[in-house]
């Protein structure tokens, strides 16, 4: 006669698979984060990289048209109405020649081909940490009514001229100086010689993150559709930014908050200040083609005396 002795076999108990669980979603809360953090670090790098194209596309440019910067836009209304922005002249120095010789400069950026082209999206011009569904936005017909513009379509831009400084913000910030130039590095309707950065091109700002427009967003939240201006490479109201700064929820402008609290330039306004969806502040591209991150913390007055361009400041705190 022959004994068989059976083993049954011991399963997880509800307690025991409750901390396995437990282990897992501890690992999976230290491993998110992780993650994110590396996500972030690359799209900040690729961020960087895409400014330093820009950057090379500025000296370019100025190395074909007399050492000279393009405007940050064109806007005349004789013999016949004419516009244009910063970003088409860039076109054939980012490797967008073929895009570039779609573009008529003789005809308005609205119509034709023209408006073909400032709708369609280039990588360069757009940072990887927005993750935006639509990167093409529609001009609200107030604005676009309001100079006579056909209602336009165009492809946006994360980078954004900075052509100058409010006088009421200037005046918060630095106080009123006799025969001061709040002006940056950009002009409307004319190139601006390098010698004119009389500043130094490493104190001077040429571009900055503006991130997420046409919509409007503050302190990390989107608080509106399609209200605010100049979003595109290709749409001339892009050239005008004459930073207000504003409180720190975004809504009360002039302030000291310039990084960070929001991107909105109302319709017809100017715009509040520099905006990321990177932590903690802002890149910046010089006018010596090199990129800077600025921490939300800088003083308000730094960056206003990075961005005018022949005012001598002396800036200690850039960081």
């Amino acid at each position: 006669m022959h004994l068989y002795h059976s083993k049954a076999r011991r399963g997880f108990t509800l307690i025991e698979l409750l901390v396995v669980i437990a282990i897992i979603a501890v690992l999976i809360g230290l491993l998110v984060p992780a993650v994110q953090k590396v996500r972030e670090a690359a799209n900040r790098m690729s961020c960087q990289n895409g400014l330093k194209q820009l950057g090379l596309a500025f000296h370019g440019y100025a190395g074909s048209n007399g050492d000279s910067f393009p405007n940050s836009y064109q806007f005349v209304t004789t013999p016949a109405p004419n516009a244009h922005a910063w970003g088409v002249y860039l076109l054939p120095y980012i490797e967008q020649e073929n895009l570039f010789k779609q573009y008529n400069l003789n005809q308005i950026f609205a119509v034709g081909a023209n408006a073909t082209v400032v709708a369609t999206p280039v990588k360069t011009f757009q940072c990887p940490s927005y993750a935006g569904a639509t990167r093409i936005y529609t001009c609200p017909t107030a604005l676009s009514g309001a100079y006579g513009l056909p209602t336009f379509q165009a492809a946006v831009s994360d980078y954004h001229v900075t052509t100058g400084v409010m006088g009421s913000l200037w005046t918060l910030v630095a106080g009123t100086v006799s025969g001061s130039s709040r002006s940056g590095a950009l002009s409307a309707n004319a190139k601006t010689p390098m010698a004119a950065l009389t500043d130094g091109t490493s104190n001077t700002v040429l571009l900055g993150e503006i991130a997420g427009k046409n919509d409007m967003w503050a302190q990390g939240k989107k608080v509106s559709a399609n209200t605010e201006q100049g979003g595109g490479w290709g749409d001339p109201f892009s050239g005008e930014n004459w930073l207000s700064g504003s409180d720190t929820t975004g809504t009360v402008s002039p302030g000291t908050c310039v990084i960070g609290c929001t991107n909105s330039e109302p319709l017809g306004s100017t715009g509040r200040g520099l905006y990321s969806f990177h932590s903690g502040g802002a890149n910046v591209l010089l006018c010596d083609g090199s990129v800077r991150f600025m921490s939300s913390s800088v003083a308000a007055s730094t960056l206003c005396f990075m961005i005018t361009k022949s005012n001598g400041e002396v800036i200690t705190d850039a960081n």
